[in-house]
């Protein structure tokens, strides 16, 4: 998951993770079957220590949780 200094947001069947440290901003359409993520991209924070490469799964996982969570896909 992305750490504490991190949060991930719904709305409208788009979902955000945003990695507070470094800046990125990962976002994700949602569908109701899988692949529950679509057409992910990052808004890259280009004076970031850190690139976005090593957040990308902790992102996603972040989002399917929270989507879990909300009851727009299955557990």
């Amino acid at each position: 998951m992305l750490p504490r200094s991190s949060r991930s947001e719904i709305e409208g069947g788009y979902a955000t993770a945003t990695h507070h440290a470094s800046g990125h901003v990962f976002e994700f359409s949602i569908a109701p079957e899988p692949p529950y993520l679509r057409c992910g991209a990052v808004r890259e924070n280009q004076k970031a220590d850190r690139g976005p490469d090593s957040l990308w799964g902790a992102a996603q996982d972040a989002v399917l949780k929270e989507a879990r969570a909300a009851g727009l896909i299955p557990k």
